[in-house]
């Protein structure tokens, strides 16, 4: 392994108010040892499983799942316990019920957070995508204020692959050009023990998407810089992204009503005909800045190609444990048929289912 794990940044600061959650608290046991909570493995916890959802805009929120030991400072829980704690116990309010930014409790995320490789197999397809963590990062929450501050920022290491334009493929119309970039990166972590001496790297592939933004500079388009230098300027280079976990609401086009023209029978108001006004949450990985790491070359081709073929094989592997399942299946509904006593088959298998980050001051090109 070649590539300097120092050099792998993962980091995430969200600042706004609690939108939503859905939180439990389990038992559990520890997995490993904790000296620092003075835990061993196989020691009995309780584990806070979930998720919390931030606030962090008029229309931006950001998702991270939770799965965290209940953890203890000095004797009393620490500060992330006492908010999942407080979160369990459904005690905190949301903007989804307040809908009132002055109203709603205040929260922080900030640490680092970890983006797992969500994909299953099914019908001999790869499904699925990228789910945020918590990780080692920490929670804080505060009171209702009158300004909340609002900040959404994930910092990640990654090697871009391939910028091209990103086009909306529409069913009964041209496909549609939206003038944005999408970003192909891997995106490399390490898996394993240090101490023991089992870590590896291996590697997640994602997409960012970079348009238009204002900031304290100015309105500046990413995009269009992306897809006119990009190819020479961060093309096979190892970068750090800035970029934010941007989910939004987009309100579906109202249905057009055609009135008829029968008589009415009826007394008084006529009843409001009901239009489609259904809100889609659209939610992506955005792209607002991005820095090269050192000559570009941080992450060797060797080690990238190695994680991505054990991702690969993994895929692999589940495809043939999908396709075993399913001949199963349909060899047991099979025998079912011809039973004496019209049953199904008896034996059928159930289906299976790191530091505080903020936004850099500035970046070594304007462009990007």
């Amino acid at each position: 392994m070649s590539i300097n794990t120092k050099e792998l940044v993962n980091v995430i600061e969200l600042k706004g108010v609690v939108a939503g959650y859905k939180i439990e608290a389990r038992d559990s046991v520890m997995y490993w040892d904790d000296e620092r909570q003075g835990l061993k493995k196989g020691d009995k916890v309780v584990q806070y499983n979930g998720y919390v959802i931030v606030q962090t805009g008029e229309n931006q929120f950001a998702t991270l799942n939770v799965q965290r030991n209940k953890q203890f400072y000095n004797g009393d829980l620490d500060a992330t316990s006492k908010a999942l704690e407080a979160m369990a116990n459904e005690e905190v309010e949301t903007y989804r019920k307040t809908r009132d930014f002055t109203k709603t409790p205040t929260i922080r995320i900030r640490g680092g957070a970890r983006l797992n490789d969500n994909y299953y197999v099914k019908d001999g397809e790869v499904h699925g995508g990228l789910r945020a963590e918590l990780g080692f990062g920490y929670i804080t929450l505060g009171d209702p204020v009158d300004e909340p501050e609002f900040e959404n920022v994930l910092n990640l290491s990654v090697l871009v692959t391939d910028i091209k334009e990103e086009v909306i493929k529409k069913a009964d119309k041209d496909d549609e050009e939206t003038g944005r970039a999408v970003v192909e990166v891997v995106l490399p972590y390490t898996y394993g023990s240090e101490k023991k001496g089992t870590q590896v790297i291996r590697a997640i592939k994602m997409n960012f998407v970079a348009g238009s933004y204002v900031d304290e500079e100015g309105e500046f388009n990413l995009g269009a810089d992306l897809l006119e230098y990009g190819a020479d300027e961060i093309l096979d280079c190892s970068c750090l992204f800035i970029g934010e976990l941007n989910s939004y609401y987009v309100d579906d086009e109202p249905v057009e009503v055609v009135e008829d023209n029968k008589p009415r029978r009826g007394f008084g108001k006529s009843a409001r005909r009901a239009t489609n006004t259904k809100r889609t949450t659209k939610s992506e990985f955005l792209l607002t800045g991005v820095d090269v790491i050192g000559d570009g070359d941080a992450f060797p081709e060797e080690d990238i190609r190695d994680a991505l073929q054990a991702r690969n094989k993994d895929i692999e592997e589940k495809k043939r444990n999908e396709e075993e399942k399913v001949k199963k299946e349909e060899s047991g509904v099979a025998r079912g048929r011809g039973s004496m006593f019209g049953g199904t088959a008896a034996n059928k298998e159930e289906g299976q289912a790191p530091a505080v980050g903020t936004r850099p001051s500035g970046r070594q090109r304007r462009g990007f």
